[in-house]
This record gives structure tokens, sequence and C-alpha cells, in this order.
């Protein structure tokens, strides 16, 4: 009967645990616990008064601590809309609670509150209870961490977004996360380069979006295929990338990205497979048609192109050039452009 629970989704399994007292027990075996609006039965757009506030986190430490000692592979706070319990003495008694699950999956998604920036307590995670830790998703808070402090040895995934960590920060905790796969990371305005250890070298899927104070991304991952970023044109360092075979770059609302891609790309990506671009107000060098070799993505088979304005009468012939660019990929098999 537990495993039977298991597959079914959260929703569907909650409703099955009102039919009988044997199903009611085995919900409480159920692997997964959501914290949001829509399983709290809130309306996100209204505001939250005093006395629900308090009958919320009561609801929340109730189900933690019905749950104790009974293991949760995934558990997801997405309280983003719940300004009143972004307070690290709710957080930190949940996450303390949660750390004794044996967790596989955590998401914690609070308020984006610049006055009060919740820490995400790493040394929670340390030692045994960290063992477990497949995958991290934070968003809006702090992620403070030295030499010492967090050690997430079995983790695979991180997604962090809107979260305050530093370029040394960052290159502490990915140096101890030795079997991560999949890294993605937006607007984290504090890190100035984004380094990627050879260490990592399971590490390949990489996204980057919206860091505004980001200068240069750095990778040694050996293994790294799947490649999206979204900014401005910063420097790419990006090592040893012969099996890397999918980009994305979007550089809306910046420009010359084109020229750009298909002059530097051929080296940082030789055997490129998929490719998007997107960006605005394009100049296209027309020189290009002639400086351009011929065959300078021999492995490329999809490339997608998107272009924002401009609004000029006289622009339409520029796109001409991007003919040298499709003759440069001999294996093409799909072309797309937006304008």
């Amino acid at each position: 009967m537990h495993q039977i629970l298991t597959l079914l989704p959260m929703q569907d399994a909650a409703r099955a645990a009102c039919v009988s007292r044997e199903l009611y027990r085995s919900w409480r075996y159920y692997p997964e616990l959501e914290f949001s609006a829509k399983t709290l039965s809130l309306d996100e757009h209204t505001p939250i008064k005093s006395q629900m506030a308090k009958g919320v986190i009561r609801r929340i430490d109730d189900t933690l601590q019905n749950r104790a000692g009974i293991w949760v592979k995934r558990l997801k706070f997405k309280l983003g809309f719940f300004l009143q319990v972004a307070r690290a003495c709710y957080i930190n008694q949940w996450l303390d609670a949660a750390a004794t699950f044996g967790l596989e999956e955590l998401t914690l998604e609070l308020p984006r509150n610049e006055k009060m920036k919740y820490k995400f307590p790493c040394k929670l995670f340390f030692g045994e209870k960290e063992c477990s830790m497949q995958s991290l998703c934070l968003y809006a808070c702090a992620f403070p961490t030295e030499h010492g402090s967090c050690s997430f040895r079995s983790l695979k995934r991180v997604e962090f977004r809107f979260v305050h960590i530093t370029t040394e920060e960052s290159l502490v905790f990915l140096s101890s996360s030795l079997v991560l796969e999949h890294l993605e990371i937006g607007y984290c305005h504090e890190i100035f380069c984004l380094r990627i250890p050879c260490t990592l070298q399971l590490l390949n899927v990489l996204r980057v979006e919206r860091c505004s104070m980001l200068e240069t991304i750095e990778s040694d991952a050996p293994n790294l295929s799947t490649f999206h970023y979204e900014g401005p044109i910063i420097q790419f360092l990006l090592g040893d990338t012969l099996q890397l075979k999918d980009v994305n770059i979007s550089i809306y609302p910046w420009f010359n990205l084109f020229d750009y891609a298909f002059l530097e790309l051929p080296t940082i990506a030789p055997n490129i497979e998929t490719l998007f671009l997107m960006t605005a107000d394009e100049s296209f060098n027309l020189y290009l048609l002639n400086i351009v070799p011929h065959e300078i993505f021999h492995h490329l088979r999809y490339l997608e192109l998107a272009i924002v304005g401009p609004r000029k009468f006289t622009y339409d012939f520029r796109y001409y050039s991007l003919v040298s660019y499709i003759n440069g990929c001999p294996a093409l098999q799909t072309f797309i452009l937006h304008v």
C-alpha cells in the first residue's frame, strides 16, 4: 500500500488518505511534502493577516512534527508569497527537522525582501546529514560558505536564483560538490567570476542567467555538454569543450551577438550540434561574407536565430549576411529565424 501511494501525485495521495485509516497511515510515508499557496489552500495575491499567518505557520509545524522520524525524499517550501514567514527562527526550525529526514531534494523559495536576507544554514547539512542530498534549489536567500562549513558530496543538481553568494563562496561550494551534474545560476548579482573547477568531472549542464556583475565564466569541467547563457557578452573561458553540443545564448537587449558567435564559437565549441541565439538591434558585418570560412560548424544540425528590432526601413538587406552562416553549416537539418 505504501508503494502504490508513493506513485500518485501529492494532491491525489492526500485525497486518498481521507478515505480510510489504512490509507491515512500510508499517507504518513508519502515521500514528498510541498508547502505552497496551492497546497495550503491560500491565494498568493491576497495579503495574509497576522492571525492567518500564525495558523499557516502552525500547520507547517504540525505537519513536520507528524513526520518526525519518517523519511521524506523531496521537501519543497515555495513561500515567496508569504512575507510573514521570512524569519530565520521559523525557517531554521523547519530545516533542522528536515535535515533529519535523509532528504534527497530540497527547495526553499522565500520572499524577495532586501531588509531580511535569510542565511541558508549550510552547517545543518554537514557530515552524515548531507550524504543523501541530491538536489538543492534556493530562491531569495544568502548562501554563506566557509571552508569546512559545507560538504554536499552527493549533490547532483543545484539551482540558485536571487541568492546572495560571492565569487569566493561559489568556488568553495562548487569545489565541495564533486558529483554535481546540473548547475543553474540566475540573478546572483554578487558573482564577478564564475569558476567551475576541473574536479567537477560529471557536470554536463550549465545555465547562467542575468547575473549583472558577472564578467567571466571559467569552466574546466571536461564533460560539459549543455551551456545556456543570458546576459551581456562577457568572457567565456570554457577550457576543453569537445563534449559541448548544445549552446543557447540570449543577449537581448544587447547586440552584436551573431558576429561574436560565428567568429568565436567554432573555437569554443567545435563539436556543437544545437545552437540558439537571441539578440536585439543586431548589426551584421557584411565583410564577414568573405572572411567567414565555408564550413565553420561541421556538426551543427539545429540552428535557431531570434532578432528583436530595429525598426529601420534600410535594415532589410543586412539579413543577406546570414547566407554565409548557413553555408558554414554543412550538416544543418533545421534552420529557424525569428524577426
